[in-house]
């Protein structure tokens, strides 16, 4: 069967495998600083995604997105068992993440079969020079995989903050990609989410009744922020990556989206390759007059208004 390789050791890829420690790796474009020769924190994770591989036997399929072509790779043993409806919502995923990030992907994306004889090992990954997933859409769960691994094949080749993936930022990292990967969901077609069985369920006026609910009930919870990551117990880190996350981001962008769409992922788009994000400078840039109020609702020395 097909094997993939991203040489890419970051979490978020849904189905990790080889990083550091596997062959041409050994940190050999990693850069070296200071006394001694110790390695800068982070390079090995964004300078080692360029010897992505996959082998097998895969038929192109050429796909035209927005005028541009999209090049995905079929599994040529499911070339006649491919179900036309998972094709469907592959485009309509990738579409989406194309209208986001304001272009195609450079690299392709390999669609493998899966293992269904209880033997085969079918392993796949995400990284910044390519993806490779399993087309197996039977569950919402699989529908939702398929597009967190678009979405990180779009991300990860865009966007190049070496500080993003790291506690304090993490709240920016994951919310962003929870924000987008349910709105794809919203944006299949009607046909696509009643064969999937997809609803979303909670949308923002669900989170903002839970967010006062808890808030007003214990104050503790509205001023979990940035500077605790890493440090929440798991019904508070359930709470703020779930409920406090997203009303903070949809109120940045609320801000924003007078002047442009989807600002927060842009401005990170635009960031030179290599260099951290300055989260501070980023909320100034992007809210200017409004950034002391958005501070005042992270820090939870005042509550979100209800802005939807």
């Amino acid at each position: 069967g097909p094997v993939t390789e991203t040489e890419y050791s970051r979490e978020e890829a849904p189905r990790r495998i080889w990083d550091d420690f596997t062959p041409p790796d050994f940190d050999y474009r990693n850069r070296w600083v200071g006394k001694g020769g110790k390695k800068a924190v982070g390079y090995d994770f964004y300078d080692l995604i360029q010897s992505s591989y996959c082998f097998g036997s895969f038929e192109p399929l050429n796909l035209s997105s927005d005028g541009e072509t999209a090049v995905f790779y079929l599994d040529s043993a499911i070339r006649e068992s491919a179900e036309l409806s998972d094709l469907s919502a592959v485009i309509s995923f990738y579409n989406y993440y194309v209208d986001v990030f304001g272009s195609n992907l450079e690299k392709p994306v390999a669609l493998l079969r899966t293992n269904e004889d209880g033997e085969s090992s079918i392993l796949s990954g995400v990284g910044g020079e390519g993806a490779a997933i399993s087309l197996s859409m039977y569950t919402p769960d699989a529908c939702q995989t398929m597009s967190r691994t678009l979405y990180h094949a779009f991300f990860d080749s865009k966007v190049h903050a070496r500080n993003l993936h790291y506690q304090p930022n993490e709240w920016l990292y994951r919310g962003l990609g929870d924000r987008y990967i349910n709105a794809s969901a919203d944006a299949l077609p009607q046909e696509l989410k009643d064969l999937y069985g997809i609803e979303v369920q909670d949308n923002l006026n669900t989170r903002y009744m839970k967010y006062l609910f808890v808030s007003l009930k214990d104050p503790t919870m509205a001023a979990l922020s940035s500077d605790m990551e890493g440090s929440m117990a798991a019904g508070q880190e359930d709470f703020y990556f779930n409920v406090k996350v997203p009303l903070i981001l949809e109120t940045i962008e609320s801000f924003t989206s007078q002047t442009q769409e989807n600002a927060l992922l842009h401005y990170l788009m635009e960031l030179p390759q290599h260099q951290d994000v300055n989260i501070s400078r980023l909320m100034q840039d992007l809210l200017g007059e409004n950034e002391a109020m958005v501070r005042a609702y992270f820090s939870g020395t005042s509550f979100i208004p209800n802005y939807w």
